[in-house]
């Protein structure tokens, strides 16, 4: 190995903090590439096939309020002073308009969050319905993922 790639100090000793932190951050690097990967996998291995129409029924139709609470904790500080620390904590979630639909050929039943649809239609009513089936792509290929909703006929 020549000399060039080696740190030395002052007085001619090897300098192995910058060749670690070199390292520590070279390895950082690639776990966090490595997790981004990870993270985005699912959606990289997904595709869509082509649009598909069917008829179907509407099997149900709900409407959830929106929701929101707080909550208070108390917990102790950990450190040289100590003491108590005091949390508030607040969540809201968002009202949801849901339509279930069954669809008569296959029987598969999925289901819609659309403000629109939950005010158009009703309780058993048929309907022609509008989707593509996402798949996957590379691992266990062609199995069966999700359902992409695209319309209902007669509802724009």
């Amino acid at each position: 190995m020549p000399d060039d790639f080696i740190l030395r100090d002052y007085y001619g000793n090897i300098e192995w903090f910058p060749t670690c932190l070199a390292f520590m951050l070279f390895l950082l690097v690639g776990i966090i590439l490595a997790f981004i990967i990870y993270a985005a996998w699912d959606w990289l291995d997904r595709t869509s096939g082509d649009p598909m129409t069917e008829s179907g029924i509407v099997k149900a139709i709900s409407y959830a309020p929106e929701q929101s609470g707080t909550g208070t904790t108390v917990a102790p500080v950990m450190g040289a002073g100590g003491g108590m620390a005091i949390g508030v904590t607040s969540v809201i979630i968002p009202e949801k308009y849901t339509v279930v639909f069954k669809c008569e050929k296959h029987g598969r039943v999925f289901s819609v969050d659309s403000k629109k649809l939950f005010g158009v239609l009703t309780v058993g009513q048929k309907v022609k319905i509008r989707y593509k089936e996402i798949r996957r792509r590379w691992i266990e290929k062609g199995k069966f993922v999700d359902f992409d909703f695209l319309s209902v006929d007669g509802v724009d």
